[in-house]
């Protein structure tokens, strides 16, 4: 690469060499020294490319050798200067926006964070801006090594971390740590209580003294398991222990849904008209060229943003955001029993997903239909069998503190 870059610097011409020594007149060149590549044999002829010096002294080799050699194509930027001689201007712009370019990518414009779950992305590049890494910062004075450090002594979530820097890009790849596990101390008493009413199905303690068992009906804050435990009972009184109960209690549970799906409904139909605007974020502080006039009263506002760069791993300090308005009528419809029914089968499924634990079984569904004249009234009762136990300190879980 280095190479190639300096023998376009420097200039070069390919050449067509024919005749019957045309080897007796690629050895006579390199014996003087001519800087001879990509020699290639098309059959009839011989392609090779020269330097701009040794093609001067070619002329010697080929009256000696009997061969004829002639220019295909001129490369590199001796060649390029002379073409644009009139046009200096161009060329001095030229030579200013490759410079710039060069300058530009001795800093870093993007950072990024990969590979992070639990911990914030906006924490880790305030942590690294605050210690230099940062969008503008010179490369040659970032501290890769220190800063992993750092980083990894102050978040104790990352197992793993790597700086890497390649073009104006910098990616903090990370590996985050296993969650730490609930250290339960069993030395305190505590009673599993119940977090919501429900119907018990079934009752296994593991410690404690169970007082309720299935088929029993309870609410919201009832003991379940208790942490008093009678050691010994007889005519000399009553021993008691208080232990750190523990067991799963799985009961039935309800929950109701009342709403409304309406029979009349608008749907956006787009006219396929649409304005498109353009403005620039440079170095985090937007540019806004012209000011934006919507002609529309109902419209969808898109918004997208392109890196302005070489390639993935030159990014420049600059963003083109484009606002792209779309237009649209809101066209009234109506729906029919079937649809109805249909949606109601989705509002009660994306319910049951977002509201209801992740470990409840739906075990019943007990959904009721009412059309009226706006819509279909829906009442649903969900049966569900879950965990409903929870463990609280003992002394915190009862009306008056056992003696």
């Amino acid at each position: 690469m280095i190479l190639d870059l300096w023998n376009y610097f420097k200039g070069y011409v390919v050449i067509e060499v024919t005749g019957f020594s045309v080897e007796r007149f690629v050895n006579l060149a390199v014996h003087r020294g001519v800087y001879i590549w990509d020699v290639k044999n098309d059959g009839s002829s011989v392609k090779m490319k020269v330097s701009i010096n040794g093609f001067k002294t070619l002329r010697e080799c080929a009256r000696k050798t009997k061969c004829k050699y002639k220019i295909v194509e001129k490369k590199g930027y001796p060649f390029v200067t002379y073409k644009y001689r009139k046009r200096k201007l161009f060329m001095y712009g030229t030579l200013f926006f490759v410079a710039f370019l060069y300058v530009l990518s001795s800093f870093v414009w993007v950072v990024q964070v990969e590979g992070n779950e639990r911990i914030e992305a906006s924490k880790i590049l305030l942590f690294c801006e605050e210690r230099g890494l940062k969008s503008g910062a010179l490369k040659r004075n970032i501290d890769k090594k220190a800063l992993e450090q750092e980083l990894i002594i102050n978040f104790k979530d990352i197992s793993f971390l790597n700086i890497g820097i390649k073009g104006t890009k910098a990616v903090i790849t990370l590996t985050e740590t296993l969650p730490a596990k609930e250290i339960v101390d069993r030395s305190i008493p505590t009673n599993i209580i119940a977090v919501k009413d429900g119907l018990i199905d079934s009752i296994v303690a593991s410690g404690g003294t169970p007082l309720v068992k299935a088929k029993d009906v309870v609410s919201q804050g009832d003991i379940l398991i208790s942490g008093e435990v009678v050691v010994k009972e007889d005519e000399t009184g009553t021993i008691k222990e208080y232990v750190h109960a523990g067991g799963s209690v799985r009961a039935r549970t309800f929950y109701e849904m009342n709403f409304t799906v309406p029979k009349t409904y608008y749907q956006k139909q787009y006219t396929g008209e649409i304005k498109k605007f353009y403005r620039f974020n440079v170095l985090n502080k937007d540019i806004n060229i012209l000011k934006p006039s919507i002609p529309y009263d109902n419209y969808d506002k898109i918004i997208s943003r392109k890196q302005i760069g070489i390639g993935e791993i030159l990014p420049l300090p600059a963003i083109i955001i484009t606002d792209e308005y779309k237009e649209f009528i809101s066209v009234e419809k109506q729906r029919d029993l079937n649809q109805m029914l249909e949606l109601s089968q989705i509002i009660i499924s994306n319910r049951i997903i977002r509201e209801f634990a992740f470990e409840a079984d739906v075990i019943d569904k007990n959904i009721q239909y009412e059309e009226t004249a706006d819509g279909l009234r829906i009442k649903a009762v969900i049966t569900c069998l879950e965990e409903i136990g929870k463990a609280v300190p003992y002394f915190d879980s009862i009306s008056e503190p056992a003696l």
